[in-house]
């Protein structure tokens, strides 16, 4: 089974954890603190073979850019 993981910094992790996991509703499948640095939550999107990981690291908050986004879809039908 092949699984991808794509991991994004965020500058305000909270706002961006409650997002993906209370509004969106992607389950949560890990978390982790001060791991080399990182703090972080792992979403399965669906389920676990794909995979978002929000990182936040104190000392590196990224900086935003017109193409700083993820698109997310469902086909339906």
């Amino acid at each position: 089974m092949m699984q991808v993981r794509v991991a994004r910094p965020a500058r305000n992790f909270e706002a961006v954890v409650s997002f993906y996991g209370e509004l969106v509703g992607l389950p949560i499948l890990a978390s982790f603190e001060n791991h080399d640095g990182y703090s972080g939550v792992v979403f399965a999107i669906p389920d676990a073979s794909r995979q978002l990981e929000i990182v936040f690291e104190e000392s590196a908050a990224p900086s935003p850019t017109p193409e700083d986004q993820l698109v997310f879809y469902r086909r339906v039908g």
